[in-house]
C-alpha cells in the first residue's frame, strides 16, 4: 500500500529546525507537485534511516529532560548574577536565548542526536578564564558627597547639560574581574539538576496520566451539558421575530467561543473573547501540579522551571503520539486509509504553529480542542498508485482525537519508566567526570613535583 508524500515531511520534521529549513517551506513544496506514492515503512518504529533517528531524537524525553537541565542551570545561574558564564554555555552549543526560550527541540539533533551528547560537549571544552570588564565613574550616586546627597534624600540643583562642566579630577576606572570556567564543575553541577528534574518528572507524570484521563469524559460532559441548555432553551421557547438577529448574534459568539483556543498565538489571530467556554476542563492538570506541589516531594523544594517542565513534557507527549498514531494508521492498511492520509495533513499544517519553537503555555490543549471541535466529513483524493482513481472516505476527528488522547497516556506510562532509571543512566557519565577531574589534579599535581622534590633533597643535604 501507497501513502501520500507529506507522510516524508511528518517524519522529517525533526531536522528542519536544526537545518534553517521551516516546515512550512517543505509542505508548500510537498503540496505544489501534488502527492505522489511512497512506501508506509518509514513509519515502522524500528526503522534505522536517518529520517527515523531524527524523529526518535526529536520526540525524545532524555533530550528534553537535558535541555529544561541546562535551561534551569542558566536561570538559577542568572539569578546569582553570573551572566557570562551563561553567555559562555551559549557559546559551546550554539544557541542564542536559551534561558528564555519555552519549547522543545531547542538543540541541533544533528549535532546532539543523544541525551549526553550536548554533556560530552561541553566535558571536552578546556578550562578557561573570562574576563569581565566594567567602567565606574566617581561621582553622583557614588560616594562622594553627590552620593551622600541622594542618601539623605535632600533637593539638589540641577544644571543644564550644556552649562554643566565636567570634573577634571574625577577619572573613569576600568576594572577588570576574572572569572574561572570549570567545564567539569558545570557539567556535574547540570547532572545533579537534571536528576533532580527527573525526580519531579517521576512523580509529574502520574498527575499527567490522570489528567489526560479524565479528558474524553470531561469533554462528553461538557457536551451533554451545552446540549441539555439548548434543549431547555428551545422548550422556554419565548423567542420572537424581533429578537431573531439578537440570537443570531448569541449563536456566532457561541460558535466563537466554542472554537476559538484559549492562546494569544490562535490561528485566527484574535485574542481570546470574554466568556470563552474550552471543550474540556484545561486547568485540571495544572491544579494538580499546583497541589503537588504544595506539598512537596520529601521536603525538596521544587525546581524554579518546574511548571514549564510539566507543559513541555505534556508537548512532547503530544507529538509522539500523534506519531505513533500514524504508524498505526499506516500499518492498518486499507482500513485507515482516510484517516492516515487526513490526520498527516492536519499535524503537518499546524506543526510549526503549535509544536515547533517557542510556544505558549497550553499549546498541547490547543492542538486537541482544535482537533475534538473539528466536525466530521467526507475526504476525497486521487490514488497515484497508477490507477488514478478517486477515493473517498469519511473522516472522524473525534475518533483521531481519542486516539492520540488513549495514546498519550501509555507514552506518558512509558517515560515514567524511563525517567525513573536516570541516576543509573548518570554513572557513566559521573565516571567520566572523575576521570576528567582526576586528571587535571593529576596535571596540576605533576607541576608541582619538581620543585618540591628540589626542595627536599635541598633538605636531606
Amino acid at each position: 500500500m501507497v501513502r501520500p508524500l507529506t507522510a516524508i515531511a511528518v517524519v522529517a520534521l525533526t531536522a528542519l529546525g536544526t537545518t534553517g529549513f521551516s516546515v512550512s517551506q517543505l509542505s508548500s513544496r510537498h503540496k505544489r507537485g501534488g502527492f505522489r506514492p511512497i512506501s508506509a515503512s518509514i513509519f515502522n518504529s524500528d526503522g534505522d534511516s536517518p529520517a527515523e533517528e531524527l524523529l526518535r531524537a526529536r520526540t525524545c524525553v532524555g533530550n528534553l529532560l537535558t535541555q529544561r537541565a541546562i535551561q534551569s542551570f542558566m536561570f538559577l545561574l542568572l539569578s546569582c548574577r553570573d551572566p557570562h558564564t551563561v553567555h559562555w554555555l551559549q557559546n559551546c552549543i550554539h544557541t542564542e536565548n536559551l534561558e528564555h526560550f519555552h519549547g522543545t527541540g531547542a538543540f541541533n539533533l544533528t549535532r546532539f542526536p543523544n541525551w549526553d551528547s550536548v554533556l560530552v560537549e561541553l566535558l571536552s571544552q578546556p578550562k578557561t578564564t573570562m574576563v569581565a570588564t566594567k567602567t565606574t565613574r566617581r561621582g553622583g550616586g557614588g560616594r562622594g558627597w553627590r552620593g551622600q546627597i541622594d542618601r539623605l534624600g535632600l533637593e539638589k540643583t540641577e544644571q543644564p547639560k550644556e552649562e554643566r562642566q565636567e570634573n577634571p579630577h574625577i577619572h573613569e576606572q576600568i576594572v577588570n574581574y576574572e572569572i574561572d570556567i570549570d567545564p567539569v564543575s558545570l557539567v556535574s553541577r547540570i547532572v545533579s539538576v537534571r536528576e533532580q528534574i527527573a525526580a519531579e518528572c517521576n512523580s509529574d507524570f502520574d498527575t499527567l496520566i490522570y489528567a489526560n484521563d479524565q479528558i474524553l469524559a470531561s469533554y462528553f460532559e461538557t457536551q451533554q451539558h451545552d446540549r441539555s441548555e439548548e434543549e431547555d432553551a428551545t422548550e422556554n421557547g419565548n423567542t420572537t421575530h424581533e429578537d431573531e438577529d439578537e440570537d443570531d448574534s448569541d449563536h456566532e459568539d457561541l460558535h466563537d467561543s466554542l472554537t476559538i483556543p484559549y492562546s494569544d498565538s490562535s490561528k485566527s489571530g484574535r485574542r481570546p473573547i470574554e466568556g470563552h467556554k474550552n471543550a474540556f476542563d484545561r486547568y485540571n492538570a495544572m491544579m494538580l501540579l499546583s497541589h503537588a506541589m504544595d506539598i512537596g516531594d520529601d521536603g525538596i523544594k521544587p525546581s524554579p522551571l518546574r511548571k514549564g517542565n510539566f507543559d513541555l513534557m505534556l508537548l512532547l507527549s503530544t507529538q509522539e503520539s500523534i506519531h505513533r498514531v500514524l504508524r498505526d494508521y499506516a500499518h492498518a492498511g486499507d482500513e485507515r486509509d482516510v484517516s492516515f492520509t487526513w490526520l498527516s495533513e492536519f499535524y503537518l499544517e499546524r506543526v510549526n504553529e503549535f509544536f515547533d519553537g517557542h510556544q505558549e503555555y497550553g499549546r498541547a490543549d490547543d492542538f486537541l480542542e482544535e482537533l475534538l471541535l473539528t466536525p466530521p466529513m467526507l475526504k476525497s483524493w486521487d490514488d497515484d498508485g497508477g490507477s488514478r482513481k478517486e477515493m473517498v472516505g469519511l473522516v472522524d476527528p473525534l475518533r483521531m482525537a481519542e486516539d492520540i488522547i488513549r495514546m498519550r497516556s501509555e507514552v506518558g506510562r512509558e517515560w515514567k519508566q524511563i525517567i525513573a532509571s536516570t541516576p543509573k543512566e548518570h554513572m557513566k557519565l559521573r565516571k567520566a567526570l572523575l576521570v576528567r577531574q582526576m586528571g587535571d589534579q593529576q596535571t596540576e599535581f605533576d607541576t608541582t613535583i619538581p620543585e618540591t622534590t628540589m626542595e627536599m633533597s635541598e633538605g636531606f643535604e
